[in-house]
């Protein structure tokens, strides 16, 4: 039980981001962002992503203005 209760707490936040990704892939939308209400690693993988997903979003609306 316990083993399961960590393993949750481990998978449901990878689960989050894939989907985010997934849609983001599906949708090609940048300015979908990952939730990073959390104080542990996977929200500081969040907030980098989040960062990355920033400078994809300016250079692709910068591409669209040339």
């Amino acid at each position: 039980m316990i083993q399961s209760f960590f393993a949750q707490q481990i998978t449901f936040p990878i689960q989050k981001e894939i989907q985010a990704f997934e849609q983001i892939k599906r949708t090609q939308d940048y300015s979908i962002r990952l939730e990073t209400n959390q104080k542990d690693e996977f929200s500081k993988l969040a907030i980098s992503i989040n960062e990355l997903l920033d400078y994809i979003e300016k250079e692709k609306n910068r591409d669209q203005e040339k």
